[in-house]
């Protein structure tokens, strides 16, 4: 299963959470662009994706849309895909990431849990009505980690 086709599922299972991106939309502004993170198992099977917007230096990265697959959901995999997507944002000079959800869904205890603070609430789609919570992780204060260093002494026997 390639990336796009997994993403599309995984949103058509999850459309009264997420809403709809269309395939095309799919393929052409996130796929094509490589602008989303795959989050795998250690055997390589896709559980979850992040989609986000492109990265400016000086200025935010937003995520457009985040799903890990329910039955995989409070294993790990989410903060996985938020740790690289930090380090894709690092890279690129954003200075945070932001991200919107609807306040009705459990996902809001994850993005507190992975640093988030809320910024805003404003409401939501006509269909729905429902309130949509403004989320921001400040990026200035994370430093990428560089390689790690070991010093080791050696004592003479005694």
């Amino acid at each position: 299963m390639n990336d796009a086709t997994f993403i599309l599922g995984l949103m058509r299972t999850e459309t009264a959470a997420l809403g709809f991106i269309p395939s095309t939309a799919i393929r052409q502004r996130w796929i094509k662009n490589r602008r989303y993170v795959i989050q795998r198992t250690r055997s390589g099977r896709p559980r979850g994706y992040i989609l986000y917007g492109p990265p400016h230096p000086g200025r935010p990265l937003h995520i457009n849309q985040a799903c890990i697959d329910y039955d995989h959901r409070l294993r790990g995999y989410g903060i996985l895909a938020v740790r690289e997507l930090v380090k894709r944002a690092l890279r690129a000079g954003s200075t945070s990431i932001r991200l919107r959800c609807a306040l009705d869904l459990p996902a809001n205890a994850f993005w507190y849990a992975a640093g988030f603070h809320a910024t805003g609430c404003e409401p939501g789609g006509k269909q729905r009505h429902r309130q949509i919570i403004q989320y921001e992780l400040d990026l200035l204060d994370i430093q990428p980690r560089g390689p790690r260093i070991v010093v080791a002494s050696v004592l003479p026997a005694a």
